[in-house]
């Protein structure tokens, strides 16, 4: 089964590490938590911690849903 945080993980992996750190700033987040919620550092973050990137992903398509 697969959680809120897997589907977060899978956007932060597709988006890339160049962009984790525009993806945090504009999410209002620490710069580092990408890194720590994608290498692990973080493995059950609160839902207040990583609610701010879930918002940030429900307003960006995806590439996949862009057709690339």
């Amino acid at each position: 089964m697969s959680t809120i945080l897997d589907a977060l993980v899978a956007h932060l992996k597709e988006a890339g590490p160049t962009q984790w750190e525009q993806i945090a700033k504009e999410a209002g987040v620490s710069a580092h938590l990408p890194r720590k919620l994608v290498y692990g550092d973080r493995p059950n973050p609160t839902i207040g911690t990583i609610q701010p990137l879930i918002d940030y992903f429900s307003r960006k398509p995806s590439t996949t849903e862009q057709g690339a």
